[in-house]
């Protein structure tokens, strides 16, 4: 078994379709996958966030454990109700550790999806995704960013 620890930080990328600021957005907290202990034959470890919190499991059915962990969480505070909030994630993206690298992919489906604001209450949108391990992936502490570009435009 080989352990790896993986940290993603996400950046955001706000865009309005107004001239005023229509939304207030923070980033809460980065996606972690947690600690693994991974198979030597390699594994996919699973984010799916998409309706809510969720913690990092081993989705191949594989020898891989996983301990610790989280979704990754943008808010968005919104100025006014009915404010429409598209979300662009990124198809994939790489993290590493030196030369060795991990692939981080199917944001969008496992992420919330692009929603109309109801109120003026803040509204999380939760950060999931799928890290393939390769068979005999090195041990070690791997780490990467990506962008999540957020569009709001007012009603």
């Amino acid at each position: 078994m080989i352990s790896i620890i993986s940290k993603l930080k996400f950046f955001f990328i706000i865009f309005y379709a107004s001239s005023a600021l229509c939304a207030d957005i923070t980033k809460i907290s980065d996606i972690d996958f947690g600690n693994i202990t991974a198979s030597p034959f390699g594994d996919i470890i699973q984010i799916n966030a998409l309706s809510g919190d969720s913690y990092p499991f081993v989705a191949s059915g594989g020898y891989s454990s996983v301990s610790g962990g989280s979704w990754g969480t943008i808010r968005v505070e919104p100025d006014q109700p009915g404010q429409t909030v598209n979300i662009n994630y990124p198809v994939s993206f790489v993290i590493s550790k030196g030369a060795d690298e991990m692939t981080v992919s199917q944001i969008s489906i496992n992420s919330t999806q692009n929603f109309i604001t109801e109120n003026t209450d803040p509204v999380d949108i939760n950060i999931g995704g799928v890290l393939t391990i390769k068979n005999s992936q090195a041990a070690g502490n791997y780490s990467g960013s990506a962008v999540v570009n957020i569009i709001i435009n007012n009603p």
